[in-house]
């Protein structure tokens, strides 16, 4: 899964909106806070175009740690993210043949459509453009605690659901982010933990997707920024 794709791209314009809804005294103007976000989400993503760095990426499943991958990524000319594989846990293990291997390969395709279908939903919850970003502020409860302010929304991407973005009007940074939502019934949470690097661009530190009915949880972690 892809998840971290959309994120990268949107933490930079997301804090930038939280924060101005945070430090505004009364609710700031849409269209010129759509304008900072469009900017800030350009500026972000343009920064971390100039870096490397590495993903891990770990799949459990009832408890037991299924796969782990790590990849160095970047961004092409065309700000693409091109992944190279550094280590798969998966190379050189042997599949299955005959019907044992036909019954494999249907769970892997099915588990792979499953899998894509949530990383779509998860892609939502990025809030990659301004008018969703919009919508959730406009949803937003929001409190404060000297620097740290939290803005808890629900029904968000679909009913039912709760997102929750914890902000540092001090640090000008996006700190957390957590989802509590559903996939075909199936409930889904979501930890989303960001960091900055000293030379400016924010990014996704740590981001845990788990869905306790299926057993299944994924870890994705991104480290080892360089610049290029």
């Amino acid at each position: 899964m892809n998840t971290k794709r959309a994120i990268l791209g949107t933490t930079g314009c997301l804090a930038l909106g939280v924060l101005s809804l945070v430090a505004a005294q009364e609710p700031p103007d849409k269209g010129t806070l759509a304008t900072q976000i469009a900017e800030g989400r350009k500026q972000n993503q343009m920064m971390l175009r100039e870096y490397t760095w590495n993903t891990r990426t770990e799949v459990k499943i009832d408890g037991e740690v299924k796969s782990v991958k790590v990849d160095l990524v970047r961004f092409t000319p065309d700000g693409e993210l091109q992944k190279t594989k550094i280590s798969d846990s998966a190379d050189g293990q042997k599949k299955p043949r005959g019907i044992k291997g036909k019954v494999a390969s249907k769970k892997i395709k099915g588990m792979q459509e499953w899998a894509g279908e949530l990383t779509q939903l998860l892609q939502k919850y990025s809030l990659p453009t301004a008018g969703s970003l919009l919508d959730f502020m406009d949803k937003a409860a929001v409190e404060r605690t000297g620097q740290l302010a939290t803005l808890v929304a629900s029904n968000v991407v679909q009913q039912g659901d709760q997102m929750t973005v914890l902000a540092d009007s001090g640090s000008q940074q996006l700190k957390m982010i957590e989802v509590s939502t559903s996939l075909d019934g199936d409930a889904v949470e979501v930890e989303i933990r960001n960091e900055a690097l000293e030379t400016g661009p924010s990014y996704t530190a740590r981001q845990i997707v788990k869905v306790p009915a299926q057993k299944v949880e994924l870890t994705i972690e991104n480290f080892n920024f360089q610049r290029q």
